[in-house]
């Protein structure tokens, strides 16, 4: 559920699809059109993908979205995820999991 912060109304909803095929998880997202340009989805997907790729089974988080849904796009975009695909209809967005930090080496 994507809950707003100040009337802690449930204004959307996400989902993962899960487990991850070859690294790479699927997510969705919607948020109803009444708080629709609030900041909500970005925000939901940044926090969604962020706990997605901290399993060592997931890799890639990306989600596909029709060319024509300009909204849902931006959320993407805002969310931090690039273009990874198109087949002219849809385009698949996606992020990747942090490299991990180096390990400090002991002298």
């Amino acid at each position: 559920m994507i809950v707003e912060r100040e009337s802690g109304a449930v204004v959307g909803s996400l989902s993962l699809l899960w487990p991850p095929s070859e690294s790479t998880v699927e997510f969705g997202y919607g948020v109803v059109p009444s708080r629709r340009g609030r900041g909500h989805a970005p925000e939901a997907v940044r926090a969604l993908t962020a706990h997605a790729l901290t399993s060592p089974e997931a890799t890639v988080a990306y989600a596909e979205v029709e060319l024509g849904n300009e909204a849902s796009v931006r959320v993407l975009e805002k969310a931090g995820l690039h273009r990874w695909g198109s087949d002219g209809t849809t385009a698949r967005y996606r992020t990747d999991a942090p490299e991990p930090a180096p390990t400090p080496s002991l002298k």
